[in-house]
């Protein structure tokens, strides 16, 4: 074989290695490219069902008058009478009282967050989470002493028609609703109507509710209940929530 044509075969073979590089070169890009591509629809994928959902999450606030829905009138005069009381002790005029609920919506789903009565609602599915002793810690062996905290899905209030200056809008972000949900069921369930946890007020249903407000990053300072009203437990639940805050950062630390 002529040197010319060994050299033309030998530049053959050269073009053809060539071009399998390339194509090997081009076939990797596409995989590289495909590999970009793959993982942008994944990320997109996960995160659009919560930026959706986030279009519909909202945490609303109910101010209930004491003993809203109670036919009987025990707690509605019994309140009054407390009201009195106080009232006298601290030398002031008496206010109305309130308790408080929350509602948490994420997408269809709608939640009823509150405390009450353990004889108080008859529905088997209401979404207790966890419940505690009224007055004094032994009386809670009867049902007629106890209370329980619930996390009602697509539940309701029943005395939810009486509610004044009501719902308040206090956040529409999906991350603070969640994190209202997930709390409840590490709600303190001390003796109700006591002051166990030293926060210098009584624990009751406003202390459930602020202290879900605090603990999931909403701003309390604003939040009040209506004119001329009072919220006993509130300010229980906020130093307790607040005290919380400082040992988890001391830790962190």
């Amino acid at each position: 074989m002529s040197p010319f044509i060994a050299g033309l075969g030998a530049q053959t073979l050269s073009d053809e290695a060539m071009r399998g590089m390339v194509g090997m070169l081009m076939i990797g890009s596409v995989g590289v490219i495909g590999l970009i591509v793959g993982l942008a629809f994944f990320a997109m994928y996960r995160l659009t069902p919560r930026l959706g959902r986030s279009e519909h999450a909202s945490v609303d606030l109910y101010w209930l008058p004491l003993g809203a829905g109670d036919a009987s009138h025990c707690v509605r005069w019994n309140g009054r009478i407390y009201e009195a009381l106080a009232a006298f002790h601290e030398r002031r005029q008496t206010r109305d009282l309130y308790h408080s609920a929350l509602e948490v919506t994420l997408g269809t789903d709608r939640f009823m967050i509150e405390m009450a009565p353990v004889w108080g609602n008859t529905h088997d599915d209401r979404g207790v989470v966890s419940g505690g002793s009224v007055g004094i810690p032994w009386l809670g062996h009867s049902r007629f002493f106890r209370y329980e905290v619930r996390r009602w899905r697509n539940g309701r209030i029943p005395d939810i028609s009486e509610a004044v200056a009501s719902p308040q809008r206090l956040s529409s972000d999906i991350v603070r609703a969640e994190r209202v949900l997930e709390l409840v069921p590490a709600f303190p369930t001390v003796t109700w109507g006591r002051d166990e946890l030293h926060t210098g007020d009584m624990w009751n249903s406003n202390s459930l509710t602020s202290w879900l407000l605090a603990r999931s990053g909403h701003e309390t300072e604003l939040v009040e209940p209506p004119a001329h009203g009072r919220a006993p437990g509130w300010s229980g639940g906020l130093v307790l929530a607040a005290r919380q805050a400082e040992l988890g950062g001391a830790r962190a630390a």
